[in-house]
């Protein structure tokens, strides 16, 4: 019934933000500063997009932490600090709650939320995006925020299914810990993500063997600590 009387009555704004990763907090914000009404529409209980989702072992910024930080606000600038060169996906993640919390971003969000379709309206000059919720939005702008590779892709290998052992996606890992002591594992795949994974499963396990197409010729990234605290007081 609830559905049913939003459909009804769509909601009415300016532009609509689907993803509350960097690029969609950074949206929200841009566009809330410049005098619109918008919406941000987000799939995870929270902020972060990629950072909320990878949480297997080892994950961290490929990219110096100070290049992955917003430039455009000197308040969030000067009241943070990272705690290493190359942050790790939990000090990513801190970040992007510090900057929400600062910002106050997350009251212009609807988060466990998705988009089912996003439909223009040529005559009405609108997008009509519809949610998972049953609800209908209208904007004359509808903003992408989703990333490039934000939809996991499951291995195409025979016999998958008849594994009775954990199967685990590195973009989907699980929020609670995992125990792999005393345990063979398999990587499939030896990019960054999985370098990082066997770096640290490998510590933890009986044997860990890697699969990959081709040969990845990894360096170390030469990490080092700030002596200063991250988190803002």
């Amino acid at each position: 019934m609830n559905a049913m009387k939003n459909a009804e009555k769509p909601t009415r704004c300016d532009i609509i933000v689907v993803g509350a990763g960097f690029g969609g907090m950074y949206a929200i914000y841009k566009f809330r500063e410049m005098g619109f009404n918008v919406v941000g529409i987000e799939a995870a209980s929270d902020v972060g997009g990629v950072w909320y989702w990878n949480r297997y072992p080892g994950a961290r910024c490929d990219l110096m932490s100070v290049d992955y930080s917003y430039g455009f606000s000197d308040e969030v600038q000067q009241e943070w600090t990272w705690s290493e060169q190359f942050a790790a996906q939990p000090e990513i993640l801190a970040y992007a709650n510090f900057v929400a919390d600062r910002l106050e971003l997350r009251k212009h969000f609807q988060f466990e939320t998705r988009v089912t379709s996003a439909i223009w309206d040529e005559k009405a000059k609108l997008w009509r995006t519809t949610t998972d919720r049953g609800e209908v939005l209208e904007a004359p702008f509808c903003i992408m925020a989703t990333g490039p590779i934000s939809i996991p892709k499951d291995p195409e290998i025979d016999g998958i299914s008849r594994f009775k052992g954990q199967l685990l996606r590195a973009q989907k890992w699980p929020h609670e810990p995992i125990d792999f002591s005393g345990k063979r594992v398999g990587v499939i795949g030896t990019g960054s993500t999985g370098i990082q994974v066997i770096q640290e499963v490998g510590k933890l396990v009986t044997n860990c063997l890697s699969s990959s197409a081709r040969q990845a010729g990894p360096c170390p990234c030469g990490t080092m600590t700030s002596a200063r605290n991250t988190t803002p007081k």
